[in-house]
């Protein structure tokens, strides 16, 4: 949730799951940059937060169902990629996936634990994608075209 308060100075705060953005109504109402960029900032403490607390769980319950292994999860705000596997099997997503429908976080969970797999895009790795995710393709087009406005939300 978040909540704009009316105050004299422009500052944030992330508490019991709401994102409070004290500025004066002036900014707000103006967009200045100051309050935009202060909003953007909080905005990407806050998915970060959130993406620890609910990405990991959500990888563990979709290796378990499908019989994939992996070392490690990690969510940070990443500026070009959606995640990524290592070749010791540690996967890294970016924090802003929590913008995304979840048939589209759920493909590039996927997409990362088939890396676990074949550490390449082959023939092999994306049948091994579809025997996962059959609708990948459409998720794929999906996600480009939902790429420029998650895009927006980085400072």
């Amino acid at each position: 949730t978040l909540q704009i308060v009316d105050s004299d100075t422009i500052r944030t705060r992330l508490k019991a799951g709401t994102l409070y953005v004290y500025a004066p109504l002036q900014d707000v109402q103006n967009q200045t940059d100051a309050y935009v960029i202060a909003t953007k900032k909080a905005m990407k403490r806050a998915l970060n937060k959130q993406a620890k607390e609910i990405i990991p769980d959500r990888v563990d319950f979709l290796a378990r169902q499908f019989g994939y292994s992996y070392k490690s999860v990690h969510c940070k705000p990443l500026r070009s990629r959606w995640g990524s596997c290592s070749n010791k099997k540690e996967l890294t997503f970016n924090c802003y996936i929590l913008m995304l429908p979840w048939e589209i976080i759920d493909y590039i969970i996927m997409h990362e634990l088939s890396h676990t797999k074949h550490m390449n895009h082959s023939t092999q790795f994306w049948d091994e994608v579809a025997s996962t995710t059959p609708d990948y393709i459409l998720l794929r087009k999906q996600l480009k075209a939902l790429q420029p406005g998650v895009h927006a939300f980085y400072v």
